[in-house]
């Protein structure tokens, strides 16, 4: 006999299952929540969210149209929206022979950096 994926004893199976994972490996079950919370977002919304320990760093600069180097890699242009891992990061712009350059410790969510490269 077939279980049908409405039926109770379906269902049952399915939270005892869940109920073991979570006991026996709860890091496990928590990427697993976080993972079905993330495709959920994106089935309904069609935008990602942003993996536990990463950062969404916006890079702008004045002027814009500056070079985005981090850690040594050229990342783009500013503006731009760069995704990275939580850590300490060289962050650098270049434009027309000025340099503004920082060393940032990027925590996860959202974060602003503005590079000045105008002269006082």
């Amino acid at each position: 006999m077939a279980i049908s994926p409405k039926s109770s004893r379906h269902s049952r199976l399915r939270t005892l299952c869940t109920e073991w994972v979570r006991e026996q490996h709860p890091l496990v079950y928590r990427q697993f929540k976080m993972k079905a919370a993330q495709e959920y977002t994106l089935a309904k919304t069609g935008s990602a969210q942003l993996q536990l320990g990463e950062a969404k760093v916006h890079v702008s600069s004045l002027p814009s149209g500056g070079e985005i180097y981090v850690d040594g890699k050229f990342f783009g242009n500013t503006p731009s929206d760069i995704t990275l891992t939580a850590g300490e990061y060289a962050f650098k712009v270049t434009m027309g022979g000025k340099e503004w350059s920082r060393s940032v410790q990027i925590t996860s969510g959202e974060i602003r950096i503005h590079a000045e490269m105008v002269a006082p």
